[in-house]
């Protein structure tokens, strides 16, 4: 009888044993589930950005003095 015992035990342990693993599993699947999808962001949108052509300056002495804008605007002349 206390064979039968004994034999019980261990295999209600062995299930037991089973079943805490099961769950450690899961939990940690779901945990790397979360961590892959927050390190796999989607891309964001590109933003679209509109450049205006460079024109310079119109003023003699300047650094970015531009002789065709200098040319382009409008001057008395007098």
């Amino acid at each position: 009888m206390q064979f039968q015992v004994r034999q019980q035990e261990a295999w209600q342990l062995g299930v037991e044993r089973a079943a805490r693993n099961s769950v450690r599993q899961q939990q940690t699947r779901t945990l790397m589930g979360e961590l892959e999808r927050m390190m796999n962001l989607p891309a964001p949108e590109p933003e679209v950005v509109y450049v205006e052509p460079y024109e310079g300056s119109d003023e003699l002495g300047t650094r970015d003095f531009n002789v065709k804008a200098w040319m382009n605007k409008p001057r008395p002349w007098w």
